[in-house]
């Protein structure tokens, strides 16, 4: 049996804090943001920057803050970041409707593309997760348009693909991945979903050869080296 290889989402970390004087970085922090919101109460950027202070340590506390900061400004990074902690709660209708009100956002404030791109991506995630498949299509296609070249546009490419494949629609499964590819060649995942593609059809050659690419490029991962492994096996008369 071979294994797909799916994307994650990393959660952007706007906190760089080294063990060693880890709390009094925290504390800088939290003291500048509260100083700011102090001096800027009807800006919404000091009440989003607070709360990730807060986000590893105590998630309610962090969106408690981020719906202060809509009470004052309709946000997009407060709507973005309520909607990742609805999510990491299990919360996910409360999260759709968050997604739904950030993109929203958009259409009003100059927001760099790449921004609400991984919103797009992120939303269409939770979407797929959730059984709304062709609403996260339609997500993943809109961050791929904002931002074609991006991260966020292999992963969605990336994950289009599984969803083809996954209702056996080869020809538009193997397109999605080798537009992933186009993206970020160096990228394992794509070439594993993709060999996968080709296993079905028994194009071994194909295959193995797609699954010998992931795994030069990630030489480690057992997936990858269990699915060549099948990929030898099938070939054997």
């Amino acid at each position: 049996m071979v294994h797909r290889a799916a994307c994650t989402v990393a959660i952007i970390i706007m906190l760089s804090l080294t063990a060693f004087n880890r709390n009094a970085v925290w504390g800088e922090w939290t003291g500048l943001w509260t100083n700011v919101i102090k001096n800027s109460p009807e800006k919404g950027r000091g009440y989003v920057n607070l709360g990730v202070g807060y986000e590893n340590s105590d998630i309610d506390k962090a969106m408690e803050i981020y719906k202060q900061a809509l009470t004052v400004e309709d946000n997009f990074y407060a709507h973005y970041r309520l909607a990742q902690s609805y999510e990491k709660k299990g919360m996910d209708e409360l999260a759709i409707k968050e997604y739904e009100e950030a993109l929203d956002v958009t259409k009003v404030y100059d927001i760099p593309k790449a921004s609400y791109a991984d919103v797009y991506l992120e939303f269409a995630i939770l979407l797929q997760k959730k059984g709304f498949v062709e609403k996260a299509i339609m997500n993943y296609q809109k961050a791929v348009d904002v931002s074609p070249n991006s991260l966020s546009a292999y992963k969605a490419h990336n994950n289009i693909g599984t969803i083809y494949g996954s209702q056996n629609l080869f020809d538009k499964a193997v397109k999605e991945f080798k537009q992933a590819i186009e993206i970020d060649p160096i990228l394992p995942d794509a070439y594993n979903n993709l060999a996968i593609e080709y296993a079905k059809k028994e194009l071994y050659k194909d295959a193995l050869s797609a699954f010998q690419t992931a795994l030069k490029l990630n030489p480690n991962d057992p997936t990858i080296i269990q699915n060549i492994a099948a990929i030898k096996t099938a070939k054997k008369p």
